[in-house]
């Protein structure tokens, strides 16, 4: 699935991840060609740190925001979405997030990059 362009994906990243770092955005491989309410959707995503450690996966759209943490192994994360079963109409955003390279140090700014493999659909 196509990445938005390029002003839209900084602000779709901005929404989904809570640090004010630099993000870098990837596409998220996804299984379906739709999107329907109830639908289960295989997602994949790499690039990530070779050592295992969780990545939050996150679901955003009208009406609510889920989450889950999920190992990645090898770089990358794999994990089966369940599409909401009342899917309200509008824009939905499905992203993975690593926060493994990012340093946080209390009174400091984060030093390091969020990785976020993203993919914006419409309902």
């Amino acid at each position: 699935m196509p990445l938005p362009e390029k002003a839209e994906a900084t602000k779709v990243a901005q929404s989904l991840v809570n640090r004010a770092a630099p993000t870098k955005v990837s596409p998220l491989l996804i299984d379906a060609s739709g999107f329907t309410a109830g639908q289960r959707i295989t997602v994949a995503a790499g690039g990530f740190g070779a050592a295992s450690h969780n990545v939050l996966f996150v679901l955003n759209g009208p009406g609510g925001r889920t989450q889950r943490l999920v190992t990645a192994d090898h770089g990358v994360a794999v994990g089966l979405v369940t599409l909401p079963s009342h899917l309200q109409h509008g824009r939905w955003t499905l992203g993975v997030e690593d926060l493994s390279q990012l340093q946080i140090h209390a009174g400091q700014a984060p030093a390091g990059t969020v990785s976020l493999a993203l993919a914006v659909f419409t309902a």
